[in-house]
């Protein structure tokens, strides 16, 4: 997990105004800052507007679809321990 710091604030805001056309709202546009800033390639999310500003960015998505009693699948190689297990996931080409 990483820290929210005042740093990303700004790059956030930044987000939000180079990209009016994907209407982010301010904690996507503050965890792409975050992933921009750790220089991050791939983001998975459940929101498809976030990963549309994801790709936008250059940014790999994984989009998640799961159920409460299902397993988040991340990519061909990992899985969340959980409770959970896997019911669909919808990943970007490329």
């Amino acid at each position: 997990m990483l820290k929210v710091e005042d740093k990303y604030l700004g790059s956030a805001a930044n987000l939000i105004s180079i990209l009016p056309e994907h209407a982010l709202r301010t904690l996507d546009a503050l965890h792409l800052a975050i992933a921009q800033h750790h220089g991050l390639q791939l983001i998975a999310t459940a929101d498809k507007l976030l990963a549309s500003a994801a790709e936008a960015l250059g940014l790999e998505w994984i989009f998640l679809i799961y159920s409460m009693f299902k397993m988040i699948y991340l990519n061909e190689s990992l899985f969340l321990t959980s409770q959970r297990s896997l019911d669909g996931v919808k990943r970007n080409p490329g």
